[in-house]
């Protein structure tokens, strides 16, 4: 009587299901650690930015002329990813610095196109704070 031969032996298959069995939890483990990475980021994004923005007034500071100001503050918020707002020492919003950021992010490819900044920064709630700190 003639044994069949058989394609795959035990072994082969054995090895086959340990190696299944090892890359599904190779995968189980990286969406796990991916999404518990995800959640602190979002958790503490807060902190990240106010971190951000505390450095960045801290390099700010020394500045006193006003084209370096804008010059350091563009250079901040291209190596930090940021928008920054710069304000006068009146506490008005100093417009020309955005749009000034807005035509480096459309250079660098960031932005298809500047937008009008009257339509979209309203200054009124920073203007209104400045007459209330004069009072």
């Amino acid at each position: 009587m003639r044994i069949p031969h058989q394609f795959l032996g035990m072994r082969w298959w054995l090895g086959l299901a340990f190696a299944v069995v090892a890359g599904f939890t190779a995968v189980a483990v990286v969406i796990v650690f991916n999404a518990r990475a995800e959640n602190a980021i979002r958790a503490h994004a807060q902190e990240f930015a106010v971190g951000n923005a505390v450095a960045a007034s801290e390099a700010l500071k020394n500045d006193v002329d006003l084209g370096k100001l804008r010059s350091d503050a563009a250079a901040i918020a291209a190596r930090r990813n940021l928008a920054l707002f710069v304000f006068d020492r009146n506490g008005r919003l100093l417009v020309t610095d955005i749009e000034r950021q807005m035509a480096w992010w459309t250079a660098n490819g960031f932005m298809k196109k500047t937008l009008p900044l009257r339509s979209i920064v309203d200054t009124s709630f920073v203007e209104e704070a400045a007459k209330a700190l004069d009072r």
